[in-house]
């Protein structure tokens, strides 16, 4: 089964409150808040000058805790993987009762591997993430508390293309035409060495083929390697702010002529230079380069901001 990966936003349970024992797989979280993430329960208190600091704009934080309860089936010949986009802060996590680490800062994600700690195919699994704000004066700006960006749940074969295993570069070359290169991670957790190849196609904005590459590999039981395919892609309809192109390259690993997994990558092409007398230059044109003061939440909504908040933003800020 290629990789897939689903939403893990829905069905958690929340306490504002700190004890060991949440982390244990058989608590009864019953009593607890239902709700869905991203969540910020600092926005949700009133202001207050007295309990909450300036810097973070008169709101609390605190310690909280969240509890999922999921079940699998899987026949054993899968990774499993939770990604966190984003937890403030110094969040812990537990997988039936299993601490997997500590991520103290709040604004990169965390990928963890639930593959050696799940239960039994159809047996319930607890996951709980324990988040301390309680140092909340710790900032310059709002900050907020809590699972304040979307949480995903992937499960990958194991001779995969593993999250954030591709990179693209793209470069001019003479003739109105494009140089696209593509390097491919591939990692083998399988107990048996395997021989596959590893298939590119790129589309182009309209979804048409536009070039295509394969490389062939053999990986050692527990091992990983990095691929690389270059093709030249003719006439390309560069990315702008004006007109966002967007090209695709879809990988996919095969083996015995059948598929194991896919991995798909999106990209531009556009060129950019910088010059000290004459600035800055995108695909060619002078370009202006304006900032604003923005920050990552939207004001009385909090640090979870909907989609709907940041398209109206972005759209003004373009205006």
């Amino acid at each position: 089964m290629p990789t897939q990966s689903c939403t893990f936003n829905l069905d958690w349970r929340f306490a504002l409150a700190d004890d060991p024992g949440y982390a244990d797989p058989d608590f009864d979280d019953s009593a607890w808040r239902e709700l869905s993430l991203p969540h910020d329960w600092s926005v949700e208190f009133p202001f207050d000058q007295e309990q909450g600091e300036g810097c973070t704009g008169y709101l609390p934080g605190g310690v909280g805790w969240y509890r999922k309860a999921f079940t699998l089936e899987d026949d054993g010949n899968e990774l499993c993987s939770v990604l966190f986009d984003g937890v403030y802060n110094n969040a812990e996590f537990f997988i039936n009762g299993t601490s997997l680490g500590v991520h103290p800062y709040g604004y990169t994600p965390a990928l963890l591997d639930l593959t050696p700690h799940l239960r039994p195919a159809g047996t319930p699994n607890s996951l709980a993430v324990r988040v301390d704000h309680s140092r909340f004066a710790d900032s310059r700006w709002y900050t907020g508390s809590g699972i304040y960006r979307d949480v995903s749940l992937i499960r990958k074969p194991l001779l995969h293309v593993p999250t954030w295993g591709t990179f693209v570069a793209t470069q001019d070359i003479p003739g109105d035409g494009a140089r696209v290169t593509l390097e491919t991670t591939i990692c083998n957790a399988s107990e048996r060495e395997r021989r596959f190849s590893v298939r590119t196609v790129f589309t182009d904005p309209d979804g048409r083929e536009v070039a295509q590459g394969e490389t062939q590999h053999v990986l050692g039981s527990g091992s990983d390697a990095t691929g690389r395919v270059s093709v030249d892609v003719p006439d390309p309809r560069p990315w702008s702010p004006g007109e966002p192109n967007l090209y695709r390259a879809v990988t996919s690993i095969v083996e015995d002529g059948n598929l194991v997994d896919a991995h798909s990558t999106t990209f531009g092409i556009r060129s950019i230079r910088f010059d000290p007398d004459e600035g800055f230059f995108l695909n060619g044109e002078p370009t202006s380069i304006m900032g604003v003061c923005l920050h990552h939440d939207a004001g009385l909504v909090g640090a979870a901001v909907p989609n709907g908040v940041w398209r109206r933003r972005l759209l003004k800020l373009k205006e």
